[in-house]
């Protein structure tokens, strides 16, 4: 349905000067205080008079104001809703608006009065209780996670949906702040699992949760592990070993094993998913040298 925004043309100013009678003076105002206060005479009067005049569709210049007259009248249609979040990018434990508008057929927007929409929760970390002002509260997430929430105005609704970012990845419910990433733990051991704990071994493989975390293996699986093995002889080696994506690999060597004598020999180099190789060449004629992989997780 067209909408029509009317205006009031008013008279023109009258001009100021005297008019006299028999018995008396009248001294006028000019109407010219765009809105606001003239005199009656100089100095003041007996009354004020506030008032406003200007050309149809031309401008007025006042002492102190500029009075823009334009169209008498402008038609539009409503064509739908829009709806947004404010801010566009959404954290998890925030507080964000929702921010409902008519969408109008020339491609701008007409506010909408405070209160005047109605706001539905559908799915998501969203407290469902929304205010009638469109204010929402954000939960904890543990991964990135999709709401979604419906804006009504008279008869036309508009869904929205939107992601809720995991800005901290380490703050979700008992996982939190234990140095593994939520998302690892609820994969693979659910929701407020004791079993996901760091130093747990729940295949009992001899490698905790920590570490099949680092290495990209399966915590849950005794025959998922990380091992690189040597062949060749003492001209030339190789070490093999199966990689992970998302993880980086070092050669590292040390001639007495002893903590703090590992050195990086070669690496770190980015796992592909499939095998990898360090390749080495004779060494030299010493007789004893230790080799180890390390893995590490991409930041």
């Amino acid at each position: 349905m067209k909408a029509l925004l009317t205006a009031t043309l008013l008279p023109a100013a009258s001009m100021a000067g005297t008019a006299t009678s028999a018995d008396y003076a009248n001294i006028s105002a000019g109407v010219n205080a765009a809105g606001g206060l003239s005199a009656t005479q100089p100095g003041g009067g007996s009354y004020l008079q506030s008032s406003c005049s200007a050309p149809v569709g031309g401008l007025t210049a006042f002492t102190d104001t500029l009075n823009r007259s334009g169209f008498a009248a402008q038609i539009y249609d409503a064509v739908g809703l829009k709806l947004i979040t404010d801010p566009a990018f959404v954290a998890e434990r925030s507080t964000i608006h929702l921010h409902a508008a008519r969408l109008l057929d020339d491609g701008t927007t007409l506010e909408l009065r405070p209160g005047s929409v109605g706001f539905t929760f559908l799915a998501g970390p969203l407290d469902p209780a929304i205010s009638a002002e469109g204010d929402a509260m954000v939960e904890n997430v543990y991964q990135d996670t999709t709401a979604i929430v419906s804006a009504r105005f008279e008869a036309t609704s508009l869904p929205l949906a939107f992601t809720v970012h995991d800005v901290l990845p380490d703050n979700f419910g008992s996982y939190a702040f234990d140095g593994l990433p939520d998302w690892w733990q609820v994969q693979y051991f659910g929701l407020e699992n004791a079993d996901a704990a760091p130093a747990n071994d729940e295949d009992a493989d001899g490698t905790d949760n920590t570490a099949e975390y680092n290495a990209g293996t399966d915590p849950l699986d005794g025959a998922s592990s990380f091992l690189a093995t040597m062949s060749g002889g003492i001209r030339a080696r190789r070490i093999a070993f199966d990689s992970v994506s998302g993880r980086s690999y070092t050669l590292e060597i040390s001639d007495t094993l002893a903590v703090g004598s590992w050195s990086a020999l070669q690496g770190p180099v980015a796992g592909t998913g499939g095998e990898l190789q360090f390749h080495l060449s004779a060494d030299g004629g010493i007789r004893r040298r230790f080799y180890r992989v390390t893995v590490s997780p991409d930041p």
